[in-house]
């Protein structure tokens, strides 16, 4: 199992609950920065079930998990921490 932190988001407009983030990035294990789309994203946990992606505030992590489609709603990931959805994912700075 390898563990890949978000660090970072792109997501335009900000605080449109409508649109979806669109880039994510990070650190991946050998410490070597990634950035991928929601798309790809997705494809890589689906691809990789034993590889997890997480955000860090201190020393607390939330894990990201896939939330599946719905009527209204995209495929997109979430975070969850102590089993409660948080907006960790909404609350990182902007990638470069």
């Amino acid at each position: 199992m390898s563990l890949y932190q978000i660090t970072c988001i792109n997501k335009a407009p900000r605080d449109d609950q409508h649109h979806s983030i669109k880039f994510f990035g990070g650190l991946a294990p050998d410490g070597s920065s990634w950035k991928a789309s929601l798309d790809e994203l997705l494809t890589f946990m689906k691809a990789n079930p034993l590889d997890r992606f997480y955000t860090a505030v201190g020393n607390a992590k939330a894990y990201v998990h896939i939330i599946p489609a719905s009527w209204d709603k995209r495929e997109h990931v979430r975070t969850i921490a102590d089993n409660t959805f948080t907006d960790n994912l909404l609350a990182l700075p902007e990638c470069r």
